[in-house]
């Protein structure tokens, strides 16, 4: 963390980040390591039927597995843009992307089902969802 990446012509200088708030985003940084896991599966908590919330509910959760593709598709889709388009923008998923699906099956499948079809359906998605051992994905 570079104190001068905090100290920009657009902000004003009343408020322009010191040597004296290092400690205190330290702590910050830290709290955030020790809780985005948390954070990210409370978040999925309010996912339902809502296409807009549950995309952008799901976001922490998949960037948090390294997947900001999921993310992005899942709330472009939501917004109603077509596959074809998503797909040119942001490129078909990889296998961060497909193991970032596996990871987030077991929380939205029963909950969206429509983002669940987008997600397995997605150009690249190589997860495919065994229905009788679904339980074992938990």
């Amino acid at each position: 963390m570079e104190i001068p990446d905090h100290q920009h012509s657009w902000i004003p200088e009343s408020e322009w980040l010191t040597l004296n708030d290092l400690p205190i985003l330290i702590s910050l940084e830290q709290w955030f390591a020790d809780n985005c896991a948390i954070i990210a599966e409370d978040c999925l908590r309010i996912l339902g039927s809502d296409q807009i919330v549950s995309a952008y509910a799901l976001e922490g959760f998949a960037t948090m597995h390294c997947s900001s593709r999921v993310a992005f598709s899942t709330q472009m889709f939501a917004s109603g843009e077509d596959v074809d388009v998503i797909r040119q923008e942001l490129g078909d998923y990889d296998e961060r992307d497909t193991i970032a699906v596996k990871r987030l099956y077991p929380h939205i499948h029963k909950r969206n089902t429509e983002l669940t079809s987008f997600i397995l359906d997605y150009p690249g998605c190589t997860f495919a969802p065994d229905v009788s051992g679904q339980g074992s994905l938990v």
